[in-house]
């Protein structure tokens, strides 16, 4: 599993606790799971990723 936050320059998204809004993304096509975290990282989400199931 990987974990990524947003690029510098972009506002992180938080919560009321001050704490990182996370998403996991889970895809067996590396591609893909990779384009949506990207994707969620530039929108300022906290993003894990795994390539199936049992990554998670």
């Amino acid at each position: 599993m990987t974990t990524t936050t947003a690029p510098q320059g972009r506002t992180e998204l938080l919560r009321p606790d001050r704490t990182p809004v996370r998403v996991l993304v889970v895809d067996d096509e590396a591609p893909l799971a990779e384009l949506l975290s990207m994707a969620l990282r530039y929108e300022g989400w906290e993003v894990r990723s795994a390539g199936d199931g049992a990554g998670a």
